[in-house]
């Protein structure tokens, strides 16, 4: 019986898992309004005042793009993106869902 219900409550992971990334999808298309791929400067600033606005989080976007623009292209991609908002507001949070500042940030991006 045990290993139906972890079946049951790995696929449930999966699927949360699955939602989370596709809503982080959205929301950075959302953000790239010029739908170039990349998150330029003026992207990223509105990305970084709807999370100090959620979050308190202040993130300068100036050092963001020396930081996370890894291949020097002026623009933050998806997974450059991501790896931004893991390691500025920490990993999403795995249920149980826990509560706090990264919990909201994350779901700030995810919105």
């Amino acid at each position: 019986m045990s290993s139906i219900s972890g079946i049951s409550s790995n696929s449930s992971i999966s699927s949360i898992l699955q939602n989370m990334q596709a809503r982080a999808a959205d929301k950075f298309k959302e953000l790239d309004t010029d739908s170039s791929g990349g998150l330029d400067k003026v992207e990223l600033s509105t990305m970084a005042k709807e999370l100090s606005k959620m979050t308190g989080t202040t993130l300068n976007v100036d050092d963001a793009m020396k930081t996370y623009d890894a291949n020097s292209d002026g623009q933050l991609s998806q997974d450059e993106t991501d790896t931004m908002m893991k390691q500025v507001v920490g990993p999403p949070p795995g249920p149980p869902p826990g509560s706090g500042g990264n919990e909201q940030a994350m779901k700030a991006y995810q919105a």
